[in-house]
């Protein structure tokens, strides 16, 4: 056996201690810096994830947004269809003639305008967004950067439902202020229809002021708008048909001096609504130089009179004044109305009474007056009466 010096022994082994120590160091160092690196890896994906709920949070938040404004875009245009309709019936009933002309191109080119607004109108499309769970942090921080574009595009699209929402609104109050224009122009149409059509009874005369009476207000145009409308022009047609079937009847050589008859009795009636028909025979009067006349009262609309006539007044009229004082006696039964409570009591509700007194006191104190028939009234009824003009 070959012996080795002591000292070379003892620095072999030292060495060997020395590599068995470092290498031992080493190992808790990789250790250690493994374990570093874990957490900080942790903390990154822990980040991400964060991030990435954040990210999810904001998407759902924004297609909340987007629905509700595809909501009210869908409750925008329904809302304005149904005004559209209106506007549609309206003008079907508006017949050219009998409403302004002006209002009624206004509301052409409002509900025109107001039906492409509506026709373009629609919810921007909102696609499904996708939502996974990440297994990394790179992922996540890829789905969060994927999250926020989606939230973004939502966003846009509830903007652009939005803006679409007021340009809506914006188109049908345009149509309604145009119908309430209409409207509030009906009144000046229907006494220019009245203007054009002036024999005309007064059931049809007093049926048209009525609707006028009844129209909606300019900034209330609704269902009942149309139908005001479609009423009103039906009005204007009777009055039109009134005035024809008034014009037959007054029709032949008399007619002027019907005309004159008439005009002169409403001029004395103080207000009091009037209708004439002309026949030969009236009362039992109307030939042989007499002349006859009726007054009827009729409560509609208010109330009127009828006033019949026969031609021997038409004939006689401005030569002779019989014919006069018995126009002006029947003109006395209808004013009646306007004094009534002088008529019931002083006069006792006697209606010849009354009205040979009032045409006595008008002036007509002559054969025609309702004296020959009737009698005279006392001097003091006859001033009495004088108060009702």
């Amino acid at each position: 056996m070959d012996e080795q010096p002591v000292g070379a022994r003892r620095v072999s082994r030292r060495r060997r201690n020395l590599l068995v120590g470092g290498v031992a160091a080493l190992v808790l160092v990789l250790v250690v810096a493994l374990g570093l690196s874990g957490l900080a890896g942790q903390r990154r994906l822990a980040d991400a994830q964060e991030e990435f709920r954040a990210a999810a949070t904001e998407v759902v938040a924004a297609a909340a947004q987007a629905q509700d404004a595809s909501a009210r875009l869908a409750e925008a245009v329904d809302a304005a269809n149904a005004d559209l309709a209106v506007a549609q019936a309206a003008l079907a009933a508006a017949e050219d003639g009998y409403v302004p002309a002006a209002e009624k191109t206004a509301l052409q080119t409002a509900a025109q305008q107001a039906t492409d607004v509506v026709t373009a109108a629609a919810p921007q499309p909102l696609e499904p967004t996708r939502r996974s769970k990440p297994d990394d942090a790179a992922e996540a921080l890829a789905l969060a950067e994927s999250l926020r574009a989606r939230s973004a595009e939502l966003e846009q699209a509830a903007e652009a439902d939005a803006e679409q929402v007021t340009a809506v609104q914006a188109a049908v109050e345009a149509t309604r202020a145009a119908g309430g224009a209409l409207t509030a122009g009906l009144p000046a149409a229907a006494e220019a229809v009245l203007a054009a059509n002036p024999s005309t009874g007064q059931l049809a005369r007093l049926g048209l002021l009525d609707v006028v009476e009844t129209l909606p207000a300019a900034d209330d145009w609704d269902e009942a708008a149309a139908a005001a409308v479609a009423t009103y022009v039906s009005a204007a047609h009777a009055v039109e048909e009134s005035h024809a079937a008034e014009e037959a009847e007054k029709a032949g050589p008399l007619r002027e001096r019907r005309i004159e008859v008439e005009t002169f009795a409403r001029s004395i009636a103080g207000g009091v609504p009037l209708d004439f028909d002309w026949a030969t025979i009236v009362n039992g009067f109307g030939q042989g130089g007499s002349h006859g006349g009726t007054a009827t009262w009729d409560p509609a609309y208010g109330g009127f009179t009828t006033i019949a006539l026969s031609d021997s007044i038409a004939a006689s009229w401005g030569t002779e004044p019989a014919g006069r004082a018995v126009t002006v006696h029947e003109v006395g039964h209808a004013i009646a109305a306007k004094c009534y409570d002088m008529f019931s009591t002083s006069f006792n509700g006697e209606p010849e009474t009354w009205a040979t007194a009032w045409a006595i006191g008008m002036g007509y104190d002559t054969n025609g007056s309702g004296e020959s028939l009737y009698g005279r009234p006392s001097d003091d009824l006859i001033a009495l009466s004088t108060q009702c003009r």
